[in-house]
């Protein structure tokens, strides 16, 4: 019975010992991995590859490893040798769909169109709620200029991961070049919302700030070959979006906006848009997430600066100067926006 128990004893010591060597190798792996990282952001990507082949070497059973150095090949454009590391993550048990996103990109950078699209496919097939393979397969379509096709994939994404921002940002250029402002301006101000990248925040926001400027004013400089008045018969236009146009020029009209437009006054437009658009019962008409979110903001009294926040980089002293008179309705809208930021039902 003694050497029973001494030999107990001995197991489980062995087991604990091994459990903390083990622990102690994955967080020297995790270590090492943040160097690499690092390596890869300062363009040094084969000591980032080294780093990482000894991180696998103490943690071989993360596919996090093995993918990073996949990430090093692709950003040093050495995509055969990413090719080679993702096709092998393709069996792996932690493979997630960024593995398939990776290995199709790299393939569509060697000119292997065909087959990347046949990797995002069999990627979907797997991961059917996947935004970024949504995207990806959107995205050639749009290469191939079937635009059709791209505008099909990514809104089909976004019925099936609608919280991923990348989409709606894509949606929201393609309107644009589709000339429909309107809808365009909606998609955006969805990414703006979704999205936690803060480069792309900032190039979303003057986007829609340069949009509303330029269309509802029409000024001489105007880069944009349409305006809200939808004028261009040539194309085909929904109701929501005539009636969206209609009750803007009106307000802007009452508001004697003529050949500039100021952020305060944008403010001001979109608030009293708000208003009447649910005065008219166009909300129930035409639902909208986005004008719900909205009308919860106006509700709240915090309407004004989400707007100041929304198109802050088109106008970022004036912003700047509105911020700082309020501070009070900031913090008001930081706080709200911890539990309630816009976000859509998971599927």
């Amino acid at each position: 019975m003694r050497k029973l128990v001494i030999l107990l004893v001995f197991v489980f010591s062995s087991t604990l010992l091994f459990a903390q060597v083990s622990n102690a190798n994955k967080n020297k792996a995790k270590q090492l991995t943040k160097q690499a990282i690092e390596c890869i952001n300062n363009s040094q990507t084969q000591k980032a590859v080294n780093l990482l082949k000894e991180a696998q070497k103490l943690d071989d059973i993360s596919i996090l490893y093995p993918y990073e150095i996949a990430v090093a090949y692709y950003e040093a454009e050495r995509y055969d040798d990413a090719i080679i590391v993702l096709d092998s993550l393709i069996k792996h048990p932690q493979c997630d769909d960024q593995v398939y996103q990776l290995l199709g990109n790299s393939l569509d950078y060697i000119g292997n169109k065909e087959k990347a699209n046949l990797i995002y496919n069999l990627g979907l097939k797997k991961f059917p709620h996947s935004g970024r393979l949504y995207m990806e397969l959107g995205a050639i379509e749009a290469q191939n200029e079937n635009f059709d096709e791209s505008m099909i994939y990514w809104a089909e994404g976004t019925q099936m991961a609608p919280n991923f921002a990348p989409l709606h940002y894509r949606i929201a250029d393609q309107y644009f070049i589709q000339e429909r402002p309107i809808l365009s301006l909606i998609s955006m101000e969805v990414f703006l919302n979704l999205s936690n990248n803060q480069s792309h925040f900032a190039d979303g926001s003057a986007y829609i700030f340069d949009i509303i400027e330029d269309c509802i004013c029409k000024l001489d400089s105007c880069d944009y070959p349409f305006d809200f008045k939808l004028s261009n018969r040539n194309k085909t236009y929904l109701n929501f979006e005539y009636e969206y146009a209609e009750l803007i020029e009106i307000i802007a009209n009452d508001m004697g906006i003529k050949k500039s437009l100021n952020l305060a006054q944008i403010v001001k437009l979109r608030k009293e848009f708000i208003k009447a658009w649910y005065a008219k019962g166009n909300q129930e008409k035409y639902p909208n997430p986005i004008f719900t979110y909205q009308k919860e903001l106006l509700d709240n009294g915090i309407f004004d600066v989400y707007s100041y926040w929304i198109f802050s980089e088109g106008a970022p002293e004036e912003t700047g100067k509105w911020m700082s008179a309020h501070q009070e309705d900031l913090k008001k809208f930081i706080q709200f926006q911890q539990s309630n930021r816009f976000k859509f039902k998971d599927k």
